[in-house]
Order: C-alpha cells, then structure tokens, then sequence
C-alpha cells in the first residue's frame, strides 16, 4: 500500500481518537450534573428531551464502540494476525 494510503488511515486514527476523548472529557459530564441537581431546573417536557437525547447518545456511543471493535479486529484479520471468527 502506498505510503500516503497509510499515512492517511493515520490521520483519521488521530481524529478518531481527538473525537473519542473530548466525548469522554469528564469536566463536561460534572457541569451537567450540577446544572440538572438545581431546584427548578426543568419542566417535565424538557426531562423528557434531554433523557431522550442521553439515551441516544448512549446508544451511539455503544454502536461506535463496536464498530471500532469491528474494524480493528477486521483489520487485524486482513493483516493475516488472526484467523476470522
């Protein structure tokens, strides 16, 4: 494969990984927690929202867990390092 191929798939393992940790960046997750424990913070309608768009989150978040497991395990597979399951 051509070097700058390689070179490329580098790069977007880097985005990936940027992406990944500003997601799982905690400092985010403790503002949110405070924000939602104060008296008054929201109507039922908007609890009802934002419970939505956490579950969705999660969801997407499992779904790229996996397929960053499919890939990987994929790409080691094409590298002839494990036979395929």
């Amino acid at each position: 494969m051509n070097g700058s191929h390689v070179e490329k798939l580098e790069d977007l393992v880097g985005q990936l990984r940027g992406v990944l940790r500003e997601l799982s960046d905690d400092d985010s997750f403790s503002d949110f927690l405070t924000i939602i424990h104060r008296p008054g913070w929201t109507t039922i309608a908007e609890w009802t929202l934002v419970e939505g768009g956490l579950q969705s989150m999660i969801g997407l978040a499992t779904a790229v867990g996996e397929l960053k497991r499919s890939v990987f395990a994929g790409a080691r597979v094409v590298g002839g390092e494990e036979a395929a399951a």
